[in-house]
């Protein structure tokens, strides 16, 4: 049975973000990720998902097809639905239609191939796996025309991209899904995961006549801590912190580059909001000058994440911390290893 302070987070979420007219919780964002592919197919009937290629959507099977797609993995102009976990079934392969990252005729001829066949297109607003190269909005706005003009749902991972607004990446960019999947902030430092979306959709989660169309049972689901730390954690964050947080993250970055042109290293500052990161320009020794930065960084009590060397702040971090931030980024990135 739910909670009285589960009930209060979902109302929360749901007065926030226009497309959360119910939710549904659970533990992780992966778990958040595979409810949100279980309920489009039991609601549309239909068995394939399409996810763009290089993106991190969690640890499902049919999530992580097409992580592992690169540039270079196509047959002509497609990309190759490739898994990451040895041991993939060629079933799950088969159902996974990987789209090309910011190639819009491409993904529009794909969509409309397997349309009849296709639940959901799966995007990542700000795709952390990759970058955190952005959608351009030529892309997104086709996809959101050919998934209503054949019936398929619109879902977005916001288990990172949700920290980037009041109402999410989805308020920030002005998208409308069907679905979404939730996590970590939403859980106050606890384990979490939701999925949210159009009270049709999300209905498949309920009993009715004919039974439930999409069982979802969870010892620890909606447990009464993690929704108290939710609870508190997001009423805190109000707009005024996002303001605020978002403003941090913005002169982490011109700092940065500012930093990078100084320095005359063929890098580019990338993120959104309070992520960011420094992308070495695209080379047989961008990995080797990724890993170099990390290793750098972390000998200085610094850890940054793999895709780009990235990181994020919150609202402990402070201009003192931001100051440290660059002090060791022009200790790492001064020293041999980063020109030419």
């Amino acid at each position: 049975m739910a909670t009285e302070v589960e009930l209060q987070l979902a109302e929360l979420l749901c007065q926030r973000v226009p497309s959360f007219e119910k939710v549904r919780f659970c533990n992780s964002g992966s778990e958040a990720v595979m409810n949100l592919i279980k309920a489009s197919r039991a609601f549309t009937g239909r068995p394939k998902i399409a996810r763009v290629e290089g993106c991190y959507h969690g640890s499902y099977d049919f999530a992580e097809v097409g992580m592992a797609t690169g540039k270079n993995d196509r047959r002509g102009t497609d990309p190759i639905a490739k898994p990451v976990s040895h041991g993939t079934p060629q079933s799950v392969l088969d159902e996974v239609v990987v789209l090309p990252f910011n190639e819009t005729a491409t993904t529009q001829r794909l969509i409309e191939r397997h349309a009849s066949e296709l639940a959901c297109v799966l995007l990542d607003p700000i795709p952390l796996a990759s970058g955190m190269a952005q959608f351009e909005a030529d892309y997104l706005a086709a996809i959101r025309q050919l998934t209503r003009q054949h019936g398929i749902l619109l879902c977005l991972d916001e288990v990172v991209s949700f920290r980037l607004g009041y109402r999410g990446a989805q308020g920030e960019l002005g998208i409308a899904p069907d679905l979404t999947a939730i996590a970590k902030m939403i859980g106050g430092g606890f384990p979490v995961g939701a999925v949210a979306g159009r009270a049709a959709v999300m209905s498949v989660f309920e009993a009715g006549e004919a039974g439930t169309r999409l069982p979802h049972g969870g010892t620890f689901n909606g447990n009464p801590i993690t929704m108290t730390a939710g609870l508190v954690a997001m009423k805190d964050m109000h707009e005024e912190r996002f303001k605020a947080l978002n403003g941090l993250g913005e002169e982490v970055r011109q700092r940065l580059r500012a930093l990078l042109s100084e320095l005359g290293i063929d890098a580019e500052v990338g993120g959104r909001g309070s992520l960011f990161n420094v992308r070495f320009a695209e080379s047989a020794d961008a990995a080797r000058k990724t890993r170099l930065l990390q290793g750098r960084l972390f000998r200085q009590g610094l850890w940054m994440l793999g895709a780009g060397a990235a990181g994020c702040l919150s609202t402990a971090h402070a201009e003192d911390h931001v100051q440290r931030l660059c002090e060791a980024m022009r200790a790492g990135l001064a020293a041999d290893g980063f020109k030419g």
